[in-house]
């Protein structure tokens, strides 16, 4: 080792990546409620370890629109299959915007579960903005759950997937774009809100 060279301590620069991480929030237009639980979650959520990684999730959060959800759902008798087509298609925008969103050096550094962390926070933006999706997808809740077991599991499958492909590869990519957007419409479709009991 050269003299006077200190080797950085990676606890300090963990500690580090997350206090800008916790700063970062004050800064985002999201709601204070879930400004709340983004600051529990940058404290408590190991997945998180980039210090924009909420900044980049609100960005996605504005950059997918549900129009085609609710056209569908103002239709009065939609089947199943344009049903589950809008989903697919709201899935494929997610994946599309992480990718315009994050540099391509911020995805390239995330492990797989923090792949998997930014679309769950990101949906918890666009529920954010969008409250009325949870009572409205409430009408459908069965044909919803059809479609959220079906997109897990696809996710599972493409996870599976992944061990045998390079990473790096367009396949790699591809596989990732593909969880990234089953993830997505599984959660998003989970996200129904409960009718209160009488």
């Amino acid at each position: 080792m050269k003299e006077g060279f200190v080797m950085g301590n990676p606890l300090d620069t963990l500690e580090a990546a997350r206090a800008a991480l916790l700063a970062s929030i004050d800064t985002l237009p999201v709601s204070e409620e879930l400004k709340e639980r983004w600051r529990m979650a940058a404290r408590e959520d190991a997945r998180l370890r980039l210090p924009v990684f909420f900044v980049r999730c609100a960005d996605m959060g504005y950059a997918c629109l549900p129009t085609l959800i609710r056209r569908a759902f103002a239709e009065r008798n939609v089947s199943f299959e344009d049903l589950q087509f809008v989903y697919q298609t709201l899935g494929a925008q997610h994946a599309d915007a992480q990718r315009m969103v994050f540099a391509p050096e911020e995805l390239a550094g995330m492990e797989l579960d923090e792949l998997l962390a930014v679309t769950e926070y990101s949906l918890e933006n666009f529920l954010d903005i969008y409250r009325f999706m949870p009572s409205m997808q409430a009408k459908k809740a069965e044909e919803l759950g059809r479609i959220a077991a079906e997109a897990a599991e696809k996710a599972g499958e493409v996870r599976k997937a992944l061990d045998a492909l390079a990473p790096g590869t367009a396949e790699h990519e591809e596989a990732l774009r593909e969880l990234s957007a089953q993830h997505f419409i599984e959660k998003i479709a989970s996200s129904i809100e409960e009718e209160e009991s009488l």
